[in-house]
């Protein structure tokens, strides 16, 4: 496909205005404060794979208002002692796969934790576990989830940021979502709008401060590089972009996870990386 938004030049420089709600940290700091009432009650249990060099757990725990969260965490064998942890949050659609499904990270020498996240795991790969039991009204599906004290953060061509624009160059699915609700809910538009900006990525990036490492496709027809760029050039912290010039919303694939492998390991210290 051919190129389909700004060049990269204008993308580099690209740093629009973004609606943020006056109440966007209240309303996190509220939402948070709420989740973390609950109990973890934290279940783990090893479980049978055919791979000799990790090891695999089913893991739960209680999440926002008390609703079961389940993750895979994989560990390699024969490493004793603390290990530095990786949290994973799938693409739209998506679950946690089956148990051994993504071994890079624990093959690296990490604790890789694949996170559901509630209402996904439908739509592509090998599912997920995690229902919604808070979905309201007429809607089309949606997710937003915020993990905070990190020490590193890695972007892969990411989505939910700067959704004014999104809608005004994606014509693609999950976006374009939003275009269908509207165009059946006029009145609802600003109403809409003001709901989304809470979950912006761009609103984040505002309040960054662990490095990160995004990735884009140029050629990303399902999250546009603008709106990459926008959540990128906003962020606070240290950052580094990759850049998958002839590359739809794939992006970089075993070459962008072999990239985040290298640049985590050089900002924990890992001399092996």
């Amino acid at each position: 496909m051919a190129l389909s938004d700004l060049s990269l030049e204008e993308l580099v420089r690209y740093l629009p205005t973004v609606e943020e709600p006056h109440d966007f940290d209240h309303f996190w700091r509220r939402t948070l404060t709420e989740a973390r009432s609950h109990d973890l009650e934290v279940g783990c249990h090893q479980v049978s794979t055919p791979y000799r060099t990790v090891t695999v757990w089913d893991v739960s725990f209680s999440g926002y208002a008390g609703n079961r969260i389940s993750a895979w965490l994989t560990t390699p064998r024969g490493l004793d002692g603390p290990l530095p942890a990786v949290v994973e949050f799938v693409g739209y659609g998506a679950g946690r796969d089956l148990p051994g499904a993504s071994l890079w990270w624990a093959s690296a020498g990490y604790a890789h934790l694949v996170m559901d996240s509630r209402g996904q795991g439908s739509s592509w790969g090998g599912g997920g576990d995690t229902p919604d039991p808070h979905g309201s009204g007429p809607s089309v599906p949606g997710v937003m989830t915020r993990v905070p004290d990190l020490t590193a953060v890695m972007p892969d061509v990411p989505f939910l940021c700067h959704f004014r624009r999104a809608l005004e160059v994606c014509e693609n699915d999950p976006y374009d979502e939003i275009t269908r609700y509207l165009s059946v809910r006029r009145p609802a538009v600003d109403q809409v709008f003001a709901t989304l900006s809470y979950f912006d990525a761009v609103n984040f990036s505002k309040r960054a401060n662990a490095p990160a490492f995004f990735s884009v496709g140029l050629r990303d027809l399902t999250c546009p590089p603008s709106t990459v760029y926008a959540a990128f050039n906003h962020y606070a912290a240290e950052k580094e972009m990759k850049i998958y010039e002839f590359n739809d919303h794939e992006g970089g694939l075993s070459h962008q996870k072999l990239a985040q492998i290298a640049w985590l390991g050089r900002n924990l210290g890992r001399t092996d990386s």
